[in-house]
């Protein structure tokens, strides 16, 4: 993968990502999830707790990318350095 177009089409309904690095603590660190909605804009990963609503991570700018490859990406948002690998679709 090398573009936005590419991680978007990777990144479908019944995705596992999980976020493995993080500068900042996150409570979804080492956690799976699953993506449960995607729109042109963004994807919506499964709750972390039953009964929450899952949270959203928006496509970032091409600028904002690190890295992409077909096992993982890299995001840079406001300073927050995310590390995010993909599993397998469910």
């Amino acid at each position: 993968m090398k573009t936005i177009a590419d991680l978007k089409r990777r990144l479908s309904v019944g995705t596992v990502v999980t976020l493995v690095k993080s500068n900042y603590p996150h409570p979804a660190m080492c956690k799976p999830r699953v993506i449960t909605e995607a729109t042109t804009r963004a994807i919506r990963f499964s709750p972390l707790e039953e009964g929450a609503l899952g949270s959203w991570l928006e496509f970032p700018k091409r600028s904002e990318l690190q890295e992409i490859s077909n096992t993982h990406f890299i995001v840079l948002l406001h300073g927050t350095r995310l590390h995010y690998v993909i599993g397998e679709a469910q």
